[in-house]
């Protein structure tokens, strides 16, 4: 990371660009073979998130969720115990992630804080020089857990952190409280998982993925392995997505 000092100093300033525009801005991803950033923001200040389009050629950047007209068409057998479209006034994006398909649309995974904590799917197509987001389902946490990554499996399913699970809080509330699961995190302690959903089984804790503050999530290609960054452990964990018994293990 470069400091604001050292980039006020440096001789390449110039090669550096800037896009305004957001409230909270908290995770990106690059549309593959094209011009466009994904970009997540939580809001700010009671004002509600979304998610954005930057042009990195132009440099701008466009709401695309929500708008005044969502567009959703609604998959309700492959996400299985979603209510419906999230509320937009309160919408709050956190953690992003994006799967592309040679055989289909592309599919946008999306943490959302806002009326509901869930893991919010959107398709995504190429409509004339742009790109629009329909969304398509949700996948709801379980009671009292917050979410913070996603990561999508082949095929059918998710990964995500479990930033905050409440069985680690002794019957504390603290998706009420912050004040909770914020001292847990300065000293290490334990806050939350990382989980696999399937739309047959719904959410599984994966094995020795226990710590602090569960952060970003990846999931390997032939999707039999994750690795995990746990913040408040300043660990990142690899773990297996096969057989849920063997004991996941930190990385040097």
């Amino acid at each position: 990371m470069i400091s604001g000092a050292a980039v006020a100093e440096s001789p390449n300033v110039s090669d550096f660009g800037y896009v305004d525009g957001f409230l909270g801005p908290e995770d990106l991803v690059a549309v593959p073979d094209s011009r466009w950033i994904i970009a997540g923001d939580l809001g700010q200040g009671g004002q509600r998130g979304g998610l954005y389009l930057i042009d990195r050629v132009d440099k701008e950047a466009t709401k695309v969720f929500p708008q005044e007209r969502l567009r959703h068409d609604f998959h309700e057998q492959a996400y299985p115990g979603c209510p419906g479209l999230p509320e937009p006034s309160a919408f709050s994006a956190h953690g992003i992630n994006l799967m592309t398909s040679s055989e289909g649309p592309s599919l946008l995974y999306v943490v959302n804080h806002g009326d509901r904590e869930a893991i919010e799917v959107f398709q995504l197509e190429n409509v004339e020089a742009t790109l629009e987001l329909t969304w398509v389902g949700c996948v709801p946490l379980p009671e009292g857990a917050m979410a913070n990554a996603v990561a999508p499996l082949p095929g059918q399913g998710i990964v995500a952190t479990h930033f905050i699970a409440p069985e680690y809080f002794e019957g504390q509330e603290p998706m009420a409280n912050p004040s909770l699961w914020i001292s847990r995190l300065t000293t290490g302690e334990t806050t939350g998982h990382g989980a696999v959903w399937r739309p047959d089984t719904g959410w599984t804790a994966i094995s020795s993925t226990e710590g602090s503050g569960p952060n970003g999530i990846e999931v390997s290609r032939d999707g039999e392995s994750v690795w995990m960054a746990l913040w408040g452990n300043k660990q990142l964990v690899e773990a297996s997505l096969v057989d849920n018994t063997v004991p996941g293990h930190s990385i040097p």
